[in-house]
C-alpha cells in the first residue's frame, strides 16, 4: 500500500490517481481508524469506541464539530433508560422525549418561530 502524507506507522486504502483520494487509515499501534478526504481528516473511531466528526479527539459516543441535521422517521418513544428522542411534531413544534433511570418518560416542547 502507498504512504501518504506523515501516516507511516499503518495501513491506508486509497485511489492514488484519484485528484483528490480518499482513504482509511489505520495505524498499528495508535489504536483508532481514520477517514480522510482532501488531504484532512473527516472521520475519527478512537480505541474506546467514540466517534469524530470533523473531531480529531472525540470525547462522547458521537462528537460533531459542526452543523448537523436528521431526517426523523415516524413517531417514536424511548426505550432503553436515557434514551433521548427528539420529533418534529409540526412545523413549529419541537417534541424532546427521554426515558428516566425510573423508567418514566417525560417530554417537553419547544415552540418554533
Amino acid at each position: 500500500f502507498p504512504s501518504h502524507d506523515s501516516h507511516t506507522d499503518g495501513y491506508m486504502l486509497y485511489d492514488a490517481t484519484a485528484a483528490s483520494p480518499v482513504y482509511l487509515y489505520l495505524p498499528g499501534a495508535s489504536g483508532y481508524l481514520s477517514h480522510h478526504s482532501n488531504a484532512a481528516e473527516r472521520m475519527r473511531i478512537d480505541s474506546s469506541g467514540n466517534v469524530g466528526i470533523n473531531e480529531t479527539a472525540p470525547d462522547y459516543r458521537l462528537d460533531v464539530n459542526g452543523a448537523i441535521g436528521f431526517t426523523p422517521g415516524s413517531s417514536v418513544t424511548p426505550v432503553d433508560n436515557g434514551d433521548v428522542v427528539f420529533e418534529l411534531t409540526n412545523n413549529t413544534t419541537l417534541t424532546i422525549k427521554a426515558k428516566g433511570s425510573d423508567g418514566t418518560v417525560r417530554s417537553g416542547t419547544v415552540t418554533l418561530a
